[in-house]
């Protein structure tokens, strides 16, 4: 795997459609172009990027309500932290990508961020 892709849902809206979250996939090569016209934007130049692995996070839309500002990084951060073992079992068609070491690069950049007050 070459790239990750997380996508974090910021929507309720798609509850009613997907009960659940896109489960993890891996796409051999994905088309830049083709997602920039669904969306109108410009298009990419450039090649399409391959090997690329698309996480899905959704998060309890409740208790995202209910948390506070302040903790809302650090809580947005644990959902995606959590779903990332989800890498683990895949771990066999990643490649060379440590699906063991990306969870804890998550944590240890995230101390690293608060240590520095930004």
């Amino acid at each position: 795997m070459n790239q990750l892709w997380i996508d974090f849902e910021l929507s309720p809206l798609h509850e009613y459609d997907r009960p659940n979250p896109w489960p993890f996939g891996f796409r051999k090569r994905v088309s830049l172009a083709q997602r920039a016209r669904r969306w109108g934007l410009p298009v990419p130049v450039g090649p399409d990027p391959t090997g690329v692995g698309h996480l899905s996070v959704r998060p309890n839309y409740a208790e995202l309500a209910a948390t506070d500002l302040r903790d809302l990084p650090a809580h947005v951060i644990g959902l995606i932290h959590r779903d990332t073992a989800v890498l683990e079992r895949k771990r066999a068609r990643l490649g060379g990508f440590d699906a063991v070491a990306f969870p804890l690069d998550i944590l240890r950049y995230v101390e690293e961020i608060a240590g520095t007050g930004d």
